[in-house]
């Protein structure tokens, strides 16, 4: 199971938030809280290398079709949502999305990351919701997500959301 945690800064103070500390945030571990930590994991590691993030350096798009047990996982790790840095876009799609574009402000960089399509509708059918769950934290971070840079301007606050 993946227990590593994500190390970042709030403010001056470093972090380090672990799976752990998002279950007692959230109330329980779940499909949403463990690929909203898998996800936010992978956008910083793509985004700021061996860089420690900033929370105040994150925006993040998503619909409203993504599970809140997901935004919970990211608004608990990057509070974006809390600081005006998280953008919910409404869509009229019938099933869950489990996609986000994660960008860094500061350097103008942003990405579409997306729960690999065989990964719910192939296995979910044939898990409940706790196997599905412990197979998301089992899987490598990169066999779970497809993803892509996204143009990002920093002008308009929004990068491009082509997933």
């Amino acid at each position: 199971m993946d227990t590593e945690g994500i190390s970042i800064y709030d403010k001056t103070r470093l972090l380090e938030i672990t799976i752990d500390d998002i279950v007692k945030y959230h109330g329980g571990l779940c499909p949403g809280i463990a690929v909203g930590f898998k996800a936010t994991k992978f956008a910083a590691m793509s985004l700021w290398g061996d860089e420690i993030p900033k929370r105040d350096d994150f925006l993040i798009i998503i619909t409203n079709k993504l599970p809140k047990c997901a935004v919970d996982a990211l608004e608990f790790i990057t509070r974006a949502k809390t600081r005006g840095n998280l953008i919910i876009e409404n869509t009229d799609k019938e099933r869950m999305d489990w996609s986000f574009t994660f960008a860094r402000k500061s350097e103008k960089t942003a990405l579409n990351v997306k729960l690999r399509q065989n990964a719910p509708k192939q296995r979910l059918p044939k898990m409940d919701r706790d196997e599905f769950t412990g197979f998301v934290m089992r899987s490598k971070i990169g066999d779970l997500f497809d993803f892509e840079t996204a143009p990002y301007d920093g002008k308009n606050d929004e990068p491009n959301r082509p997933l």
